[in-house]
């Protein structure tokens, strides 16, 4: 008689790691040995008309594997980790029903922590945190970061100091609660659902040479010309998508704030921040495999845990 399988297969794989580590283009290495479908879990791709700043997949990677939660949101709405938890488990079951793998690729540390374990009970009630909302409607953008710095590093480390909606989120909820964001997201640890969790890694010098090497191809391959567009089409540059990182410097250069070399040094001083922040989160994961992108054997290695894991046929395409 065989044995009794100790757990059912996971509901999803997450490849986790900082931007410009690879993680897209090794979800693509996969889906040419599993039928596997992507969900993505970065919080700027989700919005339409950001394409090369946020590096979406591009159509030929698209082509190649299925994108979720890409283009789902136009400029001035917003979206939160809870909405995220919820659509990337639809997404997930759905993918399964198909018979093939969902692969949760990205680098928000949050977003994929919410996912995997929950949200924490709130210690206050709405009339409460209505009331701190409301005054924090007249802070600046600036007192909101300084604000989050104070009462919670952590989760200030990984919102942009531009992104005012996150600030003003995290900071709500720490005046509310009377603590910190991140201490009361480590009060739910039974997970919610079983992952497999690869974090891809890169080692520092390596990341920040792709990190300038893709802020070239970015603007070579017309990032001026979509903010440019987006701009002259009437899009605020306060609205919650047009802060994503990297943006704001460009429509600086474009408003004559400053020059090109300015932009990219500010791009890469920001964006390598971020990354710092997301690995920083990463690497708190002691349940997650670590992998090299750039090693050509490690496609056919987790390929392999992934075919163990859900029980795929690796020839059902």
């Amino acid at each position: 008689m065989p044995a009794a399988r100790s757990a059912a297969p996971p509901l999803a794989a997450i490849l986790c790691g900082a931007t410009a580590s690879g993680k897209t283009g090794f979800a693509v290495a996969l889906a040419a040995r599993l039928p596997i479908e992507v969900v993505s879990a970065d919080s700027r791709q989700v919005y339409r008309r950001l394409d090369i700043g946020t590096a979406k997949p591009t159509a030929a990677e698209r082509a190649a594997v299925a994108h979720h939660l890409v283009d789902i949101l136009e400029l001035d709405q917003t979206y939160d980790a809870a909405r995220f938890a919820a659509d990337a488990i639809a997404a997930a079951a759905a993918i399964r029903a198909r018979g093939r793998v969902p692969l949760v690729v990205g680098g928000a540390g949050f977003y994929l922590h919410v996912l995997r374990h929950g949200l924490f009970e709130p210690p206050y009630d709405r009339a409460t945190l209505h009331a701190v909302r409301d005054e924090l409607a007249g802070w600046s953008t600036e007192a909101l970061h300084a604000g989050l710095m104070q009462r919670d590093p952590e989760r200030a480390a990984v919102i942009h100091p531009n992104d005012r909606y996150r600030l003003g989120r995290a900071l709500e909820i720490c005046l509310a609660a009377g603590a910190s964001v991140s201490e009361l997201t480590r009060t739910r640890v039974a997970p919610l659902h079983r992952f497999l969790v690869f974090h891809a890694q890169v080692e520092r010098a390596a990341l920040h040479a792709r990190i300038a090497a893709r802020t070239e191809a970015m603007l070579q391959t017309g990032w001026l010309e979509e903010v440019r567009a987006l701009l002259a089409s009437g899009a605020d540059p306060q609205l919650p998508g047009m802060r994503t990182l990297g943006y704001p410097a460009v429509i600086a250069h474009l408003q004559g704030g400053s020059d090109r070399a300015a932009m990219v040094e500010r791009i890469g001083r920001e964006t390598r921040r971020f990354a710092r922040h997301q690995n920083t989160w990463f690497r708190k994961l002691d349940d997650a495999t670590g992998i090299d992108p750039a090693d050509p054997d490690a496609p056919a290695r987790v390929a392999a845990a992934l075919q163990r894991a859900f029980e795929i046929d690796p020839t059902a395409a």
